[in-house]
């Protein structure tokens, strides 16, 4: 009877272990398109709500290496950051532009459209596009992004206690982690002086976008691919400024790879023959480039795709488009 009690007990005492050991346990659920929707759009809010001054560290996995920013947030303005082993440039972003500024000339050094910001999980502009081509699985504070297309995790981010982003993890093709970033300090109270130089940097920008071209008030001719990777579409038309004259970028993403094509807005004019060539392809780390000429236009195509996807869009451009 002793025998049989002492085995209960021992059979009680290890349900109340594994009890024990599963009680704090939160299960990984996947969030429906609507719930992500509200879910990214409480996240953006909850990271934009207060203005702040940080420390925000970017490891690469594969270079071995670390890099740390100064990132400042202004609810009248938006993000601006800089490296901080370079004391000469910052990086502002306003509205859909991203700015280039030189903080010892104090001048704007360039300028091109941004689709994302490492300190958001995507931009709220772009949710409807991500949740046609990706889900959310959420556990705890940490939220994995999912291909729709293939299965496979291709980014995560971590919430802090006030469901605000706190670092995001970019994964390779392989699942392998190549790419974290993450706050490593974070104050919602900062001294003018250590905001200073980015308020100065914001206001110029700001007064920047006032004399920028409209969108809406050109026609020019685009050329379009009429192939695409899956989930791919059209995001956004820009109109940029570069040393060389305007040209137009025509952005495309799938809610969180993208792609750019910067078209001449005119053909060239000693292109005769309106000739269609290459004139370079390369990949420089996660980046595949291509330079050509199209109809006489001449066009870069550059993003996150491999340099056979990058041709394969660039041979299948047409005018049919019209014009924007």
């Amino acid at each position: 009877m002793m025998k049989k009690t002492f085995s209960v007990c021992l059979v009680i005492a290890a349900c109340m272990l594994v009890l024990a050991g599963t009680a704090g346990v939160v299960k990984a659920r996947i969030l429906s398109p609507e719930e992500s929707t509200l879910f990214l759009t409480n996240v953006i809010e909850k990271t934009t709500q207060d203005n702040f001054w940080g420390i925000w560290r970017v490891r690469n996995y594969t270079k071995n290496k670390d890099n740390f920013y100064e990132v400042a947030f202004l609810r009248d303005y938006g993000f601006g950051w800089k490296n901080m082993s370079d004391e000469n440039r910052a990086v502002v972003s306003i509205q859909d532009y991203r700015f280039i500024f030189n903080l010892d000339k104090k001048t704007i050094a360039g300028v091109f459209p941004g689709f994302e910001i490492p300190f958001l999980p995507v931009l709220e502009d772009n949710l409807l596009l991500f949740s046609e081509n990706y889900l959310l699985e959420y556990q705890d504070n940490q939220v994995f992004i999912v291909s729709r297309e293939t299965g496979e995790t291709v980014r995560s981010f971590t919430l802090d206690f006030r469901g605000a982003l706190v670092g995001q993890v970019y994964y390779g093709s392989e699942g392998e982690a190549r790419l974290e970033g993450r706050f490593v300090y974070r104050d919602y109270a900062p001294d003018y002086e250590q905001i200073a130089f980015f308020i100065d940097a914001m206001e110029k920008c700001k007064k920047e976008l006032e004399d920028f071209p409209s969108n809406d008030s050109r026609e020019e001719k685009i050329l379009k691919p009429q192939s695409l990777p899956p989930g791919f579409q059209l995001a956004r038309v820009f109109m940029v400024r570069g040393h060389e004259g305007d040209a137009i970028q025509s952005l495309y993403s799938d809610g969180v790879n993208y792609f750019s094509i910067f078209q001449s807005v005119y053909p060239n004019v000693s292109s005769t023959s309106r000739s269609n060539r290459t004139l370079l392809v390369r990949k420089d780390e996660d980046l595949s480039i291509l330079v050509g000429e199209r109809g006489g236009f001449m066009i870069t195509v550059v993003g996150s795709l491999e340099p056979e996807e990058i041709s394969e869009i660039f041979s299948s451009m047409n005018l049919e488009g019209g014009t924007w």
